[in-house]
């Protein structure tokens, strides 16, 4: 059983992806501070990190440039509700996907599918 961390500051949203991850047969981590992903990476097996980056400001580079150098064979899926962000932009940070907020559920599985 895969087990994906879930970075999340959106209770809902956190709990909706928790839900169906769990019911497709997934163990799932839920974290909702960006400062604490790279401790729980560390101290969690981790399979998966799907990562809510909100916008895509320095701190998120920093986040993703961090989770690069520490952890290179754990795929990263990101999700965010800027339509403005690029997904050429993310995978360049080493990101494996990019998912638009709001999305299908089925998206988000199939992608993770993928990587997992």
């Amino acid at each position: 059983m895969a087990t994906i961390l879930i970075v999340e500051n959106e209770p809902k949203i956190a709990e909706f992806i928790v839900k169906g991850l769990q019911r497709n047969g997934y163990q799932c981590l839920v974290e909702e501070n960006r400062t604490n992903v790279l401790e729980r990476v560390v101290s969690d097996n981790i399979d998966l990190i799907l990562l809510d980056l909100g916008k895509l400001d320095i701190k998120a580079v920093a986040l993703l440039n961090q989770l690069r150098e520490t952890m290179v064979q754990i795929p990263i899926i990101v999700m965010t509700v800027r339509q403005e962000i690029e997904r050429a932009q993310i995978m360049e940070l080493g990101a494996k996907e990019l998912i638009k907020k709001p999305f299908r559920f089925k998206e988000l599985l199939m992608q993770i599918h993928r990587h997992v």
